[in-house]
């Protein structure tokens, strides 16, 4: 999707509240708290957590520097809008939730290429309720 429809998409869903709040582990056991505001990756994760699907099992996305209250003890978070589903990931991008909140100081570049975060060791386990988040379901 053009980065123009998933800005679209984000706002859309923020008006109607169309959220998902994920949670996936990595190889440490660490977790790492996420949003998804696009209804097809919203129950991608879903299929994924209840073992309905091991297609495209990795989170990766684009790194923004500072806090988030979704993962207050990090130094940073993931764009929500940049975040996509993938089999495989890049050697270049995969390290750990540690390693890259031990490692970046300033600046996420310090650390990916891009800022570009693909930690192959992913695994979304949970998704978490919000008082913001409520589960779309299509009319038939």
């Amino acid at each position: 999707m053009p980065n123009n429809n998933r800005k679209a998409c984000y706002l859309l869903c923020r008006l109607v509240r169309m959220e998902g709040v994920f949670v996936f582990q990595d190889e440490n056991h660490s977790e790492f708290t996420f949003h998804l505001y696009e209804f097809k990756d919203i129950q991608h994760a879903r299929q994924l957590i209840n073992s309905e699907t091991t297609e495209r099992p990795h989170v990766t996305g684009t790194i923004v520097m500072g806090t988030s209250i979704l993962n207050p003890a990090l130094k940073f978070h993931m764009d929500p809008n940049s975040i996509q589903f993938v089999d495989s990931v890049n050697k270049t991008c995969d390290v750990s939730i540690k390693y890259l909140n031990d490692h970046t100081i300033k600046r996420c570049d310090d650390v990916l290429k891009d800022c570009h975060w693909c930690n192959g060791g992913n695994k979304v386990i949970k998704e978490v309720q919000t008082m913001n988040s409520q589960r779309f379901i299509p009319r038939t």
